[in-house]
């Protein structure tokens, strides 16, 4: 019997992590670019390249240019692998060493969806919620 709970639990477990990350983190932020952005779909360490700063170019040549709420939930930074003020503390450190430009951060989703509306090569992080105001962004699909 112990055999039988024990091969069920960890049945159990492997499906769980077997789980695409992307289920849950598509449920409470939506990643928008330029409707000028050829890119389609982005992977989970795509997402964080270009966040981090090591992604700068797009397929196209166009530069990247990411962005952000201030209040972008857990779900973002869980799938980037850090935390809000650690990702923060990472950009003041290449910031003032001369090694790159932060990602730009907006009070809410509507400045990032303007933002990205306006710029070619940006891409954004908004809550779910807004999805149905995104106007011209295009909405990308996470793998």
């Amino acid at each position: 019997m112990k055999n039988i709970k024990l091969y069920i639990s960890i049945l159990l477990l492997v499906g769980l992590a077997c789980l695409p990350s992307t289920v849950q983190a598509q449920d409470e932020f939506v990643v928008i670019v330029n409707k000028n952005v050829q890119e389609t779909t982005l992977n989970q360490s795509s997402i964080r390249r270009i966040y981090f700063g090591f992604t700068t170019q797009w397929k196209n040549f166009d530069r990247v240019k990411p962005s952000y709420t201030e209040i972008s939930n857990a779900a973002f930074w869980n799938y980037i692998s850090t935390e809000k003020g650690k990702f923060k503390s990472f950009w003041t450190k290449k910031v003032f060493s001369g090694n790159g430009v932060a990602p730009d951060e907006f009070s809410d989703g509507q400045g990032v969806i303007d933002f990205v509306s306006r710029t070619d090569g940006a891409i954004g992080i908004i809550p779910s919620s807004a999805r149905n105001d995104i106007g011209e962004c295009k909405i990308v699909s996470l793998q």
